[in-house]
């Protein structure tokens, strides 16, 4: 039997302002990628499209309402530690309305505007993986 019990589906987004990118550290336990540098991102539910997932978690974490995400790319990332199998899923984002808060301080320590040339360290398992395909955020 496969160790990993059955694959998820994410959605990630990729939110840019002013040449930034919007990033927080990931918190809380028995989450994967704990202390690591984040887009905001999560699971997609049953009978929910990618871009309404994308919308609704997008709202959920930060505040924000996303407009005209574009689809940048896949990853297929691996938690050993947890054993879950993710297809990941990304979108560009410039352009959002509303006030940028931390919706979900029990699983995010704060939101900030990155450079997108010199991100921050230790990087998620799924934007490693969307740089390893040569996509430049």
């Amino acid at each position: 039997m496969n160790k990993y019990s059955f694959s998820r589906v994410a959605v990630n987004a990729i939110i840019i302002k002013k040449g930034k990118v919007l990033m927080g550290i990931r918190k809380g336990k028995g989450i994967q990628g704990a202390e690591t540098w984040a887009f905001p991102c999560g699971q997609v539910e049953i009978w929910e499209t990618l871009t309404s997932a994308l919308k609704r978690e997008v709202f959920e974490e930060t505040g924000l309402r996303i407009l005209k995400p574009k689809f940048v790319g896949t990853t297929e990332d691996f938690f050993k530690k947890e054993k879950r199998h993710f297809v990941s899923f990304f979108y560009l984002i410039r352009d959002f309305s509303g006030k940028l808060e931390n919706k979900e301080k029990d699983r995010c320590y704060g939101w900030t505007w990155v450079s997108r040339k010199k991100l921050p360290k230790p990087l998620f398992q799924t934007v490693k993986n969307l740089i390893k395909t040569r996509f430049k955020i």
